[in-house]
């Protein structure tokens, strides 16, 4: 089998590895939480955007609900001053 020997010497071979896997996890585990951060980031702009989206679509909906103007093929009068072609 082994000599005491050749124990202390495969010990002594082996130092220092666990610090090279600490280090390993270390910047594997940085790496997944910068990627996280930015996913958060990302979904959140996401969001934002489409908020804005939504309000615009309701704005104008609102407008064009207010406006008095129908779908007859002659047009109508936005405001009194333009005409505007429904």
């Amino acid at each position: 089998m082994f000599s005491s020997a050749n124990r202390k010497r495969a010990r002594f071979d082996e130092r220092g590895s666990a610090l090279v896997i600490l280090a390993g996890t270390m910047i594997a585990l940085l790496g997944m939480s910068g990627l996280a951060i930015d996913l958060a980031a990302l979904y959140a702009t996401r969001a934002e955007a489409q908020r804005a989206a939504d309000a615009a679509a309701l704005a104008a909906a609102q407008t064009f609900m207010s406006s008095g103007c129908t779908s007859s093929a002659g047009g109508c009068v936005a405001g009194g001053a333009a005409r505007v072609r429904c």
